[in-house]
């Protein structure tokens, strides 16, 4: 629907004139305060717009029926006026209305309130306009208001049908074959090549601003990451989850991730299984980190603030004695070989021997707290699993 709104004041001429409406608007334009036009969606495309966004299929129908629509996106209409807004340019009067038996106008439009409305199915306005009688002028003069409210809608839902079954909005899809070497996160369409012509060709591809996303945060990555996982467990591959994890461990090592940010990779990572290790995935209380133990003064965020005094920092734990020592060795060793054990069997990731994770796992290891060598409740899942498991055959 076309809609026309008095309300906005500029200087417009001074003697009495009347000049028809653009559209087949009821009403005339007269030296009264300015008409805001603009269009939006009517019902019955607005409907189609629902069922294509939740629905790929329908997505397809609604972008194969969209490229076809006729768009007046001319940002000057004064310079070469379409047909539908001519006779407003050009000073036409207006035609006495026809009502029908409905108290409708003969032409289709009609008022509500203060607002003149129609329905048009060609010449579609994508850009808002205030149309005024100026000062030597015959007709209308019109003055660009930007983008359309359809345009608007168009662009911040997602009914763009992608090639892995997703919907996504114009910003976030390329019409290309694949995404761009400097923009992997913009998804390939799912449409005919003479659609996604259509759809890329002015008025419409400079309209709906195709792959425009910026890139994604690393938060923004992750959130999505356990959404999809929620929604269908073991949806996403291994290198989708290797991607979100290096992010974010370059991240929160640049000091990019605030305090609310690591709580919550923390306590998602603890309760669900995020981590790969081989084919299977574990969650962070089911993954070390064997390396040395990273600087923290590299990953912390600075604080402005100058270090503590000598006098005020804490002194180092005494070390052992030296009849404590080979004790202590005897654990040390044996939690390492429980730790290697466990790790060839699958039950733990270790992040330091992961050959897609080894370059980042201190960061990564700060970000979630992993420690050296497995916590009981870890050991105790793996104790479980082997007790419950049916016993080795005879041999």
């Amino acid at each position: 629907p076309v809609s026309a709104r008095r309300g906005l004041r500029i200087e417009v001429r001074k003697n009495a004139k009347s000049v028809r409406l653009p559209y087949g608007l009821s009403g005339a334009l007269t030296k009264e305060p300015p008409l805001a036009l603009d269009a939006s969606l009517s019902p019955a495309s607005d409907a189609l717009l629902r069922a294509a966004c939740a629905s790929a299929p329908a997505a397809a129908a609604f972008a194969a029926l969209l490229s076809r629509l006729n768009v007046d996106a001319d940002a000057d209409p004064a310079h070469k006026p379409n047909p539908a807004l001519a006779p407003s340019i050009r000073g036409d009067p207006p035609d006495d209305p026809v009502v029908h038996n409905g108290g409708r106008p003969a032409g289709g439009g009609y008022a509500v309130g203060r607002e003149r409305r129609g329905t048009v199915a060609a010449h579609v306005p994508a850009r808002r306009r205030l149309l005024y009688l100026a000062h030597g002028s015959p007709g209308a003069a019109a003055v660009d208001l930007g983008e359309a409210q359809w345009v608007l809608v168009l662009r911040s839902v997602r009914w763009i049908p992608t090639i892995d079954g997703r919907l996504v909005s114009p910003a976030q899809a390329t019409l290309a074959d694949s995404p761009p070497a400097d923009a992997p996160h913009l998804q390939p369409v799912a449409l005919p090549p003479v659609v996604r012509c259509a759809l890329a060709s002015p008025p419409l591809g400079p309209l709906l601003l195709w792959s425009s996303a910026p890139p994604p945060s690393p938060m923004q990555r992750f959130n999505q990451l356990v959404q999809d996982e929620t929604a269908q467990p073991g949806a996403a591959d291994e290198a989708s989850l290797v991607g979100v994890w290096r992010a974010l461990a370059a991240a929160d090592a640049a000091g990019e991730l605030s305090a609310r940010d690591r709580d919550q990779v923390r306590g998602v990572a603890r309760e669900m299984p995020l981590l790969p290790v081989g084919n299977a995935r574990v969650p962070s209380f089911r993954a070390v980190c064997r390396a040395a133990p990273p600087d923290t003064r590299c990953a912390s965020v600075p604080t402005g603030r100058p270090p503590p005094h000598p006098s005020n920092r804490t002194p180092p734990p005494n070390p052992p004695s030296t009849a404590a020592r080979p004790a202590v060795s005897a654990a040390a060793a044996a939690d390492a070989a429980l730790t290697d054990a466990l790790v060839r069997r699958g039950h733990l990731l270790c992040v330091s021997s992961s050959a897609r994770l080894h370059d980042v796992c201190r960061p990564l290891a700060v970000l979630l707290q992993l420690p050296a060598v497995p916590p009981a409740s870890a050991v105790a899942v793996w104790l479980e699993a082997v007790w419950a498991a049916p016993p080795p055959a005879d041999t």
